[in-house]
C-alpha cells in the first residue's frame, strides 16, 4: 500500500468515525482500526476515549483513561486533548490537565 493511499485511508477512517453518532460498537470498532493504522493519531484516541468512558464500565473506564494520557502526550498543546483528560481523571492529574487547557 503507498503512503498516499494509507494517508487516504486513514482520513477515510477519521471522517466515518466522526460522522458516526453516539457511542455504537462501529464507532468504537473504526476509531480502534484508526488507532491501530497511525498508533500517534491522539485525536482518534481521545475521541475513543470519551466513546468508551461514556459506555461505562471499569474495564472501559480504566482504558479510556490510558488512552486520553496517551493522547495528551501525544499533542501536550492540544486544549480539547486536555479537556477530554480533565474529564475522565481524578484528584491532581484533573487540575494539572484542566489547567494546561486553560494555558
Amino acid at each position: 500500500m503507498s503512503a498516499l493511499t494509507a494517508d487516504a485511508d486513514q482520513e477515510v477512517l477519521w471522517n466515518r468515525a466522526r460522522a458516526l453518532k453516539g457511542c455504537s460498537d462501529e464507532r468504537i470498532d473504526c476509531l480502534e482500526d484508526l488507532i491501530v493504522a497511525v498508533p500517534s493519531h491522539a485525536r482518534a484516541k481521545s475521541l475513543l476515549a470519551i466513546l468508551l468512558a461514556n459506555k461505562g464500565g471499569e474495564k472501559n473506564i480504566l482504558r479510556a483513561l490510558d488512552l486520553a494520557r496517551v493522547a495528551v502526550d501525544l499533542r501536550p498543546e492540544d486544549t480539547p486533548l486536555r479537556i477530554a483528560l480533565g474529564r475522565l481523571a481524578d484528584g491532581d492529574e484533573k487540575l494539572s490537565a484542566l489547567k494546561g487547557a486553560l494555558r
